[in-house]
This record gives structure tokens, C-alpha cells and sequence, in this order.
């Protein structure tokens, strides 16, 4: 069920599809995810682990330096939490922490005038063009590019 409705997250997001509906749909997983943010224990069967790694990814995306250091900070080993986040999300907390950084990367790009640069590194990026690429494999276009289109319409 949880991986359904992030997929179904991803997809909006991905898509820049109605803001709301993103919203509304982020806002039902995190209460299912953190029962309402009331406790710090998961109600929908994630591991207390990966329930804060989640949290982390979606708040401030930019501040995991590395897997194995976030890994680490919650208190468990690299391969065991890619493993269980991987059992419980569908797909490894890298990746996930990848989509998270392009949807923030299209926020920023629609949402302000930073240059490519100032958003990779907002973003946590070290190089402009690893960001560029991992930007254009899930865009299809590059940062300008996206940009450029928003221009047009």
C-alpha cells in the first residue's frame, strides 16, 4: 500500500501535475507513515529506521551527504538499511533520495532565478554536471532546458 502511493507521488510530482492533489497525496503517506506525527513509532509497518530516513529525504533532502553516513546516524549498517528500506519502499534509499532531490530541483526552477549551479548546490550536489545528468535521466531534459520550456508556456 505505501509503495503504491508513492508511486503514485512520483508520478505527480514527476509529471507536475496539479500542486493540490501532490499535496494532499504527500499529506495521507505521511500520516500513514508517522500516525498523524504523533509518535516517532510508524503506524503502517515501517521500521522506525526507515520512517526517519523518510522524514529526512522529504524535509531537507540535502542534507545526506551519503547513504552510509544517514545509515549510520539512525544507528543501523549501510547494507542493513538499504535492504530494509528497499523491503519496505520498493526501491533503495538512494534512489529515493535522488527523486526527492529532482522534485526540489523543479521547485527551484520554477519557483525562483537561482542559476543551475546555486540549485546543485542547494541541493547538496558537489558537481553541476552530476547534478545535470542525474537531472536529464529523470526529466528527460536537462535543468536550462526544463526551465527554458517553463518560459515558453
Amino acid at each position: 500500500a505505501v509503495q503504491r502511493q508513492i508511486d503514485a507521488i512520483m508520478r505527480i510530482a514527476l509529471r507536475r501535475e496539479d500542486d493540490t492533489i501532490l499535496a494532499s497525496k504527500i499529506y495521507e503517506l505521511i500520516l500513514q507513515v508517522c500516525d498523524g506525527g504523533r509518535s516517532a513509532i510508524p503506524a503502517s509497518g515501517l521500521s522506525p529506521c526507515v520512517s526517519e530516513a523518510l522524514r529526512i529525504f522529504s524535509e531537507n533532502p540535502a542534507s545526506v551527504d551519503t547513504i552510509e553516513a544517514l545509515a549510520q546516524d539512525l544507528g543501523t549498517s549501510r547494507s542493513n538499511f538499504d535492504r530494509e528500506f528497499s523491503r519496505q519502499m520498493g526501491q533503495s534509499p538512494r534512489q529515493f533520495l535522488i527523486n526527492c532531490k529532482i522534485i526540489e530541483a523543479r521547485r527551484y526552477l520554477e519557483s525562483s532565478h537561482l542559476r543551475v549551479g546555486e540549485i546543485a548546490d542547494a541541493l547538496g550536489y558537489k558537481d553541476i554536471y552530476f547534478f545535470s545528468r542525474q537531472f536529464k535521466q529523470a526529466v528527460g531534459c536537462s535543468p536550462t532546458g526544463y526551465r527554458r520550456k517553463l518560459s515558453i508556456s
